[in-house]
């Protein structure tokens, strides 16, 4: 006949185990960032790919970039909450500037960027606060 006691061992392992991967997953789901994505496009609406998208957090001066892909698609992940600048760039085009826009909790903004023809020393900034498109609900964590 076996013994019950090494059955029980794995089991009490197997619980541990278990809720250590719940606990792991669950501090994932609860990150205090946030994101912004769009897409870049140009005057007549058709997208540019390959624009440098560059969020700048003004308080802190933290920066993170990225390039927008064959669609003119870009995405900004992991942002400290705060207040961000938004600039685009590429060649042929006015640099874009967007001023204003303020991340909360886990919230995904969306910025949908218009580069003008020009040269690359000419800049389109908006000034005021444009209202950022939601596309989902987001609650504070």
């Amino acid at each position: 006949m076996m013994s019950t006691a090494p059955m029980n061992t794995i089991l009490r392992w197997a619980c541990v185990l278990g809720l250590a991967v719940g606990c792991v997953a669950s501090g994932r789901a609860q990150e205090i960032s946030a994101s912004i994505h769009g897409t870049v496009v140009d005057e007549s609406g058709g997208t540019v790919s390959g624009a440098r998208v560059t969020a700048i957090e003004t308080d802190t001066g933290f920066q993170r970039s990225t390039t927008s892909n064959d669609q003119g698609a870009y995405l900004l992940l992991e942002l400290p909450v705060g207040h961000y600048r938004v600039e685009a760039e590429a060649q042929g085009f006015k640099k874009y500037v967007q001023e204003g826009i303020a991340l909360d909790v886990n919230q995904q903004a969306t910025v949908a960027i218009r580069l003008a023809v020009g040269t690359t020393t000419q800049a389109i900034e908006v000034t005021s606060d444009a209202p950022m498109i939601e596309s989902t609900s987001t609650n504070l964590g």
